[in-house]
């Protein structure tokens, strides 16, 4: 979407270069112009102010126009700053062949025109910077009008992709063999959320399994962003179904990637692609397919590196790491160290498929032999450690430096949640990061954090309600927060 704005706020007719008390009086009249256009992603391509000087032909970059020279330039609305009545401009603009509903005033109109920028197909991210002593900003806009949802297929060797699932298969089927000698202690024991949900929600993936079917298996994992097997992590068929439906697709983009740009300091949208496994689908941005997901991953992915940027090689440990895109955002951040993942066998597959096809090349440990004990040695021959949840009590005291469990203890039952955290408190070195729910939970049992046992030894960083839409106090469905703890 491209603007006009009526009015500079420079009130001069004076043959002089602006002053910087006069500069401030255009930044008071259309900042929240501005601001919003960059918010929206909505291009100023024009300011217009009659009776101007000559001499002060530019403004911000942006060419400042005479009325008479609008028809020269393509633009949906023209917005009157509060430094003029709409009226009067309508007037004005009407003479020079506007038409009074392409015009519309920031002050009196401000809702009518918020509507207009939701329906723009564009995002932007200001860089800001100092230049001989003044803010120099720079707007780079992006279109989001295209949606990616024909199939992506794989660049991996078809051998190589064989032998992973084998794998993955092998590892599963050892988990079977855990659960049938009962080696699982309670508290370990999957919760029912969790347990009704997969058993409901995952036919095929049981019918494969249960016939040994790794040929079923690998094209079930091929297509897992838009299948079941994505259910409870990505919404499976019925969120692909209802993003490709989605007439709405560019206002909902928009709002999380207002709030990740706003997150991070140096925002990189080329960090948000895509990999080609699973089939992804979403948004094309800057040539490539970002999934919205994505942006919480690597909010999450870059947090942690700077986190823990003073330690070398340091390992990182995930509960509950769903398709394994948190994983796969800290080595494609460039995170240099070990990250393990404990999940639900059934998650665990999906992660393990994504992640091997992702860094073929990395040195990744699956469940394969039996496991005594994880000291922090037997940890960092790893780059990747992907194990059910319940080998988690074989990890050492004090063996790794982050543990993060995002958007699940409160799903489970109160003993998984007391335990889980018991074992953080253990096992970290240095923190303990976790996003969970403060209310809501319709349609299930859960725990609000307000019940999660304290952690003694250590003390709380911060909290703050989640920044993301799904899961703000704004949210309709889920109220979420953050948290994060350093030891003592």
């Amino acid at each position: 979407m491209k603007v006009i704005v009526y009015g500079t706020g420079l009130i001069t007719n004076k043959d002089t270069t602006v002053s910087d008390v006069e500069a401030a009086a255009g930044t008071m009249f259309n900042g929240g112009i501005e601001f919003n256009c960059a918010r929206y992603g909505v291009t100023i391509v024009g300011y217009v102010q009659p009776h101007l000087d000559k001499s002060l032909n530019v403004l911000k970059n942006t060419k400042i126009l005479e009325p008479s020279e609008l028809n020269a330039l393509e633009y949906d609305y023209i917005i009157v700053n509060s430094q003029f009545e709409k009226n009067n401009a309508q007037l004005v603009l009407s003479q020079n062949g506007v038409a009074p509903q392409k015009v519309l005033s920031f002050k009196s109109d401000f809702h009518t025109i918020i509507r207009a920028f939701e329906s723009s197909s564009c995002i932007s991210i200001r860089r800001h910077k100092i230049v001989d002593d003044r803010l120099n900003t720079a707007t780079i806009s992006y279109d989001i009008s295209n949606k990616s949802t024909d199939d992506v297929f794989s660049r991996i060797d078809d051998i190589n992709e064989t032998v992973f699932v084998a794998n993955i298969l092998s590892a599963y089927e050892k988990t079977i063999d855990d659960a049938e000698h009962d080696t699982i202690p309670p508290e370990l024991q999957v919760g029912k959320n969790w347990h009704n949900f997969l058993k409901g929600s995952r036919p095929n993936f049981y019918t494969a399994i249960n016939k040994k079917d790794q040929v079923g298996l690998k094209k079930l994992l091929q297509n897992f962003y838009r299948n079941e097997m994505s259910s409870g992590i990505l919404g499976g068929v019925e969120a692909f179904h209802a993003f490709c439906n989605d007439a709405h697709h560019a206002g909902n983009f928009r709002r999380v990637f207002n709030v990740w740009k706003n997150s991070l300091l140096e925002p990189k949208v080329e960090q948000l692609a895509c990999k080609n496994v699973g089939n992804p689908y979403g948004i094309y941005l800057d040539g490539n397919i970002v999934h919205a997901n994505n942006m919480l991953n690597n909010y999450r992915a870059v947090t942690t590196i700077n986190l823990l940027s003073d330690l070398n090689r340091p390992i990182v440990m995930e509960v509950g790491g769903g398709y394994g895109g948190y994983a796969e955002s800290l080595f494609s951040c460039g995170f240099q160290g070990t990250y393990i993942n404990f999940d639900l066998p059934e998650n665990l597959i999906v992660s393990s498929y994504y992640l091997m096809m992702c860094f073929p090349d990395k040195k990744i440990l699956t469940y394969q032999d039996n496991i005594e004990t994880l000291s922090r040695a037997e940890l960092e021959k790893y780059d990747i450690i992907l194990l059910p949840h319940y080998l988690i009590e074989k990890i050492e005291e004090l063996s790794i430096d982050f543990a993060i469990n995002t958007i699940s203890f409160s799903e489970m039952d109160f003993r998984n949640i007391s335990h889980y955290l018991e074992i953080f408190s253990k096992v970290s070195r240095h923190y303990i990061y976790h996003e969970n729910m403060l209310d809501g939970g319709a349609g299930f049992e859960f725990y609000p954090v307000s019940t999660f046992p304290t952690l003694e030894a250590f003390k709380l960083i911060f909290s703050s309600p989640s920044r993301w839409p799904w899961f703000s106090i704004n949210s309709s469905h889920y109220h979420h927060a953050e948290f994060l703890y350093e030891r003592k």
